[in-house]
């Protein structure tokens, strides 16, 4: 009887002893990149779920990254001063002639990343990243960006239902990007109270249930962002995971000097419909910037052209031989909401190709005509001239669409111009509206 007893309370003793959560250290960073990845590493693979494991302040040189592939780890840095760097100006300038975006081949330069998530729930918390081609990316970003230069959209497995994360108290600085978030699944995934300055993009958003929120998007050295040299899409959400875009929100983020503030975009290899997003409290203020002759876009436009942007573009990428006829909506339900949304050339808000977008309760201040039209810009469509200088258009091909109660500010040109048709506006009194459409409806209330 006795053995029996002790076998059972080592057995529960055991069972309990496996389940508590530890607490690892992570070497001290000798800013060697095989030294450095290979300790952290080693660490995070010895890691079981729920562990903890600190990081102390100093520099990782991580190279191709460190992947996190168990479940439930929370990892936390030196208050930013845990810092990883994952490539060198020197690198970067010297990838420019690999960046062929038509070669299957992925260049060596966008591998360079500090933390590859291929599990659920990470907690990352308290790091700076710096001169990274991605600081953080969460799902199969290279099985991604495999299939798509093969145009083969056919297989969801690439994209693994991993989300659940919380993302926080981090810094992103002079990378080429932030964030990469490629995710499936019901678990939220939530970014928050991070920094991100001198980025080219901030954050991809690539999937469901995502919230981008409390976030900060400046720019303090535009020439310190590798490759481009100059801040450029700060939030882009597109599908790119074949998974939609449901419960994706971005929400009071400040977002400054970027060229573009915020993109939902939809492309025709694209086999789903983008819908389900927020863009609620956000303030932008966008900036255009003088392309220098070492920037990759100085490819295709002249040396000591101003490239010039938009706050917020929601857009359906067509093909030419597209008629509108053709043009059935791949963008719905968007909610553009209690944003302040200024210092633009051209427009403010941008709706191509898109339906049932709610635009309320919105401040567009300062707006002005782009001279001259359309300028140089990074991937925009300049199919809006009848619009320049307004606060809000809407596409021949975007219908179904509600614009109430927003506020113009300072607008050169007039506050909506509509060229689709069967659109709602709900506005104040004097708000200037050009209805190229028809079978709107327009209400003017009183102030």
């Amino acid at each position: 009887m006795k053995i029996w007893l002790s076998i059972c309370c080592f057995l529960v003793f055991s069972t309990f002893s496996s389940a508590t959560p530890d607490t690892l250290w992570v070497p001290q960073p000798k800013r060697d990149i095989p030294l450095d990845s290979t300790n952290i590493q080693i660490t995070i693979n010895r890691a079981k779920p729920h562990d903890t494991i600190y990081f102390p302040k100093g520099v990782y040189r991580v190279g191709d990254g460190i992947k996190l592939e168990t479940a439930d780890l929370t990892l936390i840095g030196a208050n930013k001063g845990t810092i990883f760097q994952a490539s060198t100006w020197q690198e970067f300038a010297e990838s420019n002639d690999d960046l062929d975006l038509k070669n299957e081949e992925i260049p060596s330069i966008v591998r360079k990343t500090g933390f590859h998530i291929l599990a659920p729930r990470q907690t990352i918390r308290g790091f700076t990243f710096d001169q990274c081609w991605h600081g953080i990316v969460i799902g199969n970003m290279y099985e991604v960006e495999v299939s798509s230069k093969l145009n083969d959209n056919s297989d969801d497995s690439i994209i693994q239902a991993i989300g659940g994360h919380l993302i926080t108290d981090n810094k992103f600085t002079r990378s080429s990007n932030g964030m990469r978030v490629l995710v499936g699944g019901e678990e939220l995934t939530l970014i928050t109270n991070n920094l991100f300055i001198d980025v080219y993009h901030a954050i991809g958003i690539h999937g469901e249930n995502i919230h981008f929120t409390n976030n900060e998007i400046l720019s303090e050295s535009p020439e310190s962002v590798p490759i481009m040299y100059f801040p450029g899409e700060a939030i882009n959400v597109n599908l790119g995971t074949l998974k939609g875009c449901k419960n994706t929100v971005i929400e009071k983020n400040l977002i400054e000097g970027s060229v573009i503030g915020i993109r939902v975009s939809h492309f025709p290899q694209d086999t789903k419909i983008c819908e389900g997003v927020s863009i609620i409290g956000n303030e932008i203020s966008v900036k255009s910037h003088r392309l220098i002759s070492k920037s990759l876009l100085s490819r295709i436009a002249d040396k000591d052209s101003v490239i010039v942007g938009l706050p917020i573009i929601i857009e359906k990428f067509t093909m030419p031989n597209d008629s509108t006829s053709n043009r059935k909506s791949s963008i719905t339900d968007i909610i553009v909401k209690d944003n302040l949304i200024q210092n633009a050339f051209g427009l403010g808000l941008k709706i191509d190709g898109a339906e049932q977008v709610i635009v309320q309760g919105n401040i567009f201040k300062d707006i002005k005509v782009r001279q001259p039209f359309p300028g140089v810009s990074t991937g925009q469509s300049a199919n809006w001239p009848r619009a320049n200088g307004s606060a809000i258009w809407i596409s021949d091909d975007s219908f179904n669409n509600l614009i109430e109660n927003n506020s113009y500010q300072n607008i050169e040109g007039v506050a909506i111009t509509i060229e689709g048709d069967s659109n709602n506006v709900k506005e104040k009194n004097g708000s200037k509206i050009k209805d190229l459409g028809s079978g709107n409806t327009i209400i003017f209330e009183k102030n």
